[in-house]
């Protein structure tokens, strides 16, 4: 518009451009605005040097944007609804943990009046917290595409730790590390070379997607490194 009508009063009544992490309650109002002013660009008559319709490059036309923002609405309510529906997840999962956590605490309690200190079954009894230790340092984590491979890499230093059990890497959903829905994608033993390669949450180009290296010690503290963000370029 800026190029074609760059002396009219649509240009003049363009809207700022979002930017691609805005939310819907800012990146959709200025496309609605594009969309009314397309519209009335191309119903317009007697504009010196121009000839309605208005396309873009490649024969960009109003009802392909249309369709596209069409689309893009009516995945922002999808979004809105997950994002709801994973709270309320969360929140349930939460209740069950509280729960069952006191009923663990009893079983561990009880099960040794039943049988003898050396008894397989009291041995093996799982911890309910880890043992008091030291939470180990995080280790610097990094990301790239691979496009050899099409898949991201990530690789990450030593752990200092004297207790390293091994790392795992992990993803969380969405372009914002998220603890509480992070998923463990793979475990590497300490010897083992430190690079995992992955297509989780890059399945197209421009897709982003959030890892997290844990140094997991034996005696079950971790400690996450920085957040790695890898886009998908290919």
């Amino acid at each position: 518009m800026r190029a074609l009508l760059g002396t009219t009063p649509y240009a003049k009544a363009l809207p700022e451009l979002p930017t691609p992490t805005d939310g819907q309650g800012n990146f959709v109002p200025p496309l609605d605005d594009i969309n009314t002013l397309w519209t009335k660009i191309n119903a317009a008559a007697g504009i010196p040097g121009f000839t309605p319709p208005l396309l873009l490059l490649g024969g960009y036309a109003l009802a392909d944007f249309g369709t596209a923002l069409t689309a893009l609405k009516a995945q922002f309510s999808t979004a809105s609804t997950e994002e709801v529906l994973v709270t309320l997840k969360l929140a349930e999962r939460n209740a069950i943990q509280d729960v069952i956590y006191p009923l663990l605490k009893s079983y561990r309690q009880v099960l040794p009046t039943y049988f003898a200190a050396n008894s397989p079954l009291v041995a093996s009894l799982p911890r309910l917290t880890p043992e008091p230790s030291s939470t180990p340092d995080a280790v610097l984590a990094n990301g790239i595409w691979n496009a050899p491979t099409t898949q991201g890499k990530i690789t990450w230093d030593a752990s200092t730790a004297p207790d390293l059990a091994e790392y795992e890497v992990r993803w969380s959903p969405g372009t914002t590390y998220d603890s509480a829905i992070e998923i463990v994608l793979g475990t590497i033993a300490p010897a083992a070379p430190r690079e995992f390669f992955t297509a989780q949450g890059l399945g197209a180009v421009g897709a982003v997607s959030v890892f997290k290296v844990y140094v997991m010690t034996t005696t079950g503290n971790e400690r996450g490194s920085n957040t790695v963000k890898i886009t998908r370029t290919t």
